[in-house]
């Protein structure tokens, strides 16, 4: 029974010691460009195209204020709505900016100057300027419709630089391809799975029930945007 113990105090320090990394996911970025090459003249504006851990993915940029170039590559946290409004980058300055951003992601922008609206909307949430025009305040309505009030922010996920200092590049909203469980919260997993099941027969023991315990006898289980995308000026 002392052996059975030993392994469930070991197999418990596993599990909570992986508890503590299964938090906010950081994943790899490296920014593609501006496929459509539409410009207000100054930037390229949405859809975006980021590498995320070598997946394509289309994304929105949210943030006015810092940079990328193509071929840059960068760390960034992967946050869910709740974790963008409690701990993002923008989170003392507009929390709720983040529902708003999410939402208008979403939105779709059929003509080069609906992206042009609909990119200068979606800059505006964290510190824009710019000017609101008919076709923005049109996808501005929006945000007061039940649309917005039954939209699902469980398909948004919100990518913001581990390094928040001098240099951060810029963060992104993007709705996440369908992807494998991290090996991380595989082995959680697991290890929760043979916890259980070292505890059963533990349980089974102390109830003078026979266990069969021939893998535990031999040792070890055994299987167990882009404000420097500056589009070039006529002339």
């Amino acid at each position: 029974m002392n052996f059975l113990f030993r392994k469930a105090i070991i197999l418990q320090v596993v599990v909570l010691t992986l508890g503590l990394f299964v938090q906010a996911d950081a994943v790899s970025i490296t920014f593609v460009g501006a496929p459509s090459g539409v410009n207000d003249g100054t930037d390229y504006v949405l859809p975006y195209q980021l590498e995320i851990n070598g997946v394509l993915t289309a994304a929105t940029c949210y943030d006015v204020s810092d940079n990328v170039i193509p071929g840059q590559t960068w760390t960034a946290n992967e946050l869910t709505l709740s974790e963008a409004e409690s701990a993002g980058q923008f989170s003392s300055y507009n929390a709720a900016g983040y529902a708003e951003v999410g939402f208008l992601f979403q939105q779709t922008a059929n003509t080069p100057q609906e992206q042009i609206d609909l990119q200068h909307d979606i800059w505006n949430v964290f510190g824009g300027d710019y000017a609101v025009t008919t076709g923005m305040q049109a996808y501005l309505n929006l945000l007061g419709t039940s649309a917005y009030t039954n939209f699902d922010f469980g398909t948004v996920l919100f990518l913001e630089d581990v390094n928040q200092g001098t240099g951060r590049a810029q963060a992104f909203v993007i709705d996440p391809p369908a992807a494998a469980p991290e090996p991380s919260t595989i082995m959680l997993m697991v290890a929760g799975a043979l916890l259980m099941g070292i505890g059963r027969m533990k349980a089974r023991k102390l109830n003078g029930e026979g266990v069969g315990v021939l893998l535990l006898e031999s040792g070890e289980p055994r299987q167990s945007h882009s404000r420097d995308l500056r589009a070039p000026r006529e002339g």
